[in-house]
């Protein structure tokens, strides 16, 4: 199991949370089907942070976790998670920026 590591400003009770953000794209606009990356774990109002810039406003509200926005030729969507839950479910490694490319299918 990968266990998490604690951002160096962290509280040691305070809970850690990751940012998902997987972007899906028009191929045929852009060449590639999107991008998906996870933050590494987060402070809550670090995290909450993240996802403001990656909306591009201030709508994370205190107890949404998912947010949909349209970017150029697709769509964005951004989950808020609790790290522990991705560190039980953590199969399939990433690199160490914690970017990687995938062809994500969104309904």
């Amino acid at each position: 199991m990968t266990q998490v590591t604690r951002h160096p400003l962290a509280v040691a009770d305070e809970p850690m949370f990751v940012v998902h953000v997987e972007d899906t794209i028009s191929a045929a606009l852009a060449g590639h089907d999107g991008v998906e990356y996870r933050s590494p774990p987060l402070p809550r109002e670090e995290a909450l942070a993240l996802v403001r810039v990656l909306l591009g406003d201030g709508r994370p509200g205190a107890e949404t976790r998912s947010w949909r926005c349209p970017i150029a030729g697709g769509q964005r969507t951004v989950k808020l998670e609790p790290a522990q839950d991705i560190d039980a479910n953590a199969n399939g490694r990433q690199p160490a920026n914690g970017a990687r490319r995938s062809t994500p299918a969104c309904t």
